[in-house]
């Protein structure tokens, strides 16, 4: 064997064929296959969007150019930071199968990131997101904020409450913004016992009768909370509710 042939052997001959794109058990497939002479066929599989597929194909592509074996491909899928597993499957003598789940996000983050259920901010445009709420903190506090959000948007889903935003600031003071817009500010401790008081202030407004929509609610003080109705405009309502960062 010449000097020619066995370099061919080692690049091998690359061709890309687009097979199928079909829905099954509401998870797209898409399906392509790569002709090599140590695999005949490749197939990608999973729920992804048409970019995460290209994104994929394209590393697949990158890694079979320099003959690399199955467990090479996949590591070089892992390191996508979009990707949270990679698994191969061998479907008959000369073809196999890589099927890739994304990783779950939960949130937008500090508006140039996504960040997952386990803490990790993805710098990518290769999510899916939707209507994602959004979490704002430090580096650092990633999971300190989801810790928060699990528990207070338990709290929140329990009164038809649901976050649109939540905010843990240099200093170490949470707020929160509801879907229906309500804007909360908590501070920095007693956190639980300043939401729940709001949450009584409003049962109570009901009880009687004030259906008003509450715009912002300052729960920081001691024994009470500072709310803001959507057509109060008074000089006097609209000072008792500056937030003051003095104000634990």
């Amino acid at each position: 064997m010449g000097r020619k042939e066995v370099a061919a052997m080692r690049t091998g001959f690359l061709k890309v064929t687009m097979v199928s794109s079909i829905l099954l058990a509401s998870m797209s497939f898409t399906v392509f296959s790569v002709d090599r002479f140590s695999v005949s066929s490749l197939s990608i599989i999973g729920d992804l969007t048409e970019n995460q597929y290209a994104d994929a194909k394209d590393v697949v592509f990158s890694v079979s150019e320099i003959g690399s074996k199955p467990q090479e491909i996949l590591s070089a899928l892992s390191d996508l930071p979009w990707v949270g597993q990679v698994s191969f499957t061998k479907k008959w003598s000369e073809g196999g199968e890589l099927e890739i789940f994304p990783r779950d996000v939960i949130a937008y983050w500090n508006e140039d990131a996504f960040i997952s259920s386990d803490g990790s901010v993805l710098k990518t445009s290769l999510f899916q997101a939707g209507k994602l709420p959004y979490f704002y903190g430090p580096a650092g506090s990633e999971k300190k904020v989801i810790d928060f959000y699990l528990k207070v948007g338990g709290i929140l889903r329990k009164r038809d409450y649901q976050i649109k935003e939540l905010k843990l600031s240099n200093i170490g003071s949470w707020s929160v913004v509801t879907t229906n817009g309500v804007s909360i500010s908590l501070g920095r401790e007693k956190l639980r016992a300043r939401l729940e008081r709001f949450l009584e202030v409003r049962e109570r407004l009901w009880e009687r009768g004030d259906y008003q929509k509450i715009n912002y609610v300052d729960a920081r003080y001691p024994s009470g909370v500072a709310v803001k109705f959507e057509d109060d405009q008074s000089q006097e309502s609209l000072s008792n509710l500056v937030q003051k960062e003095n104000v634990l």
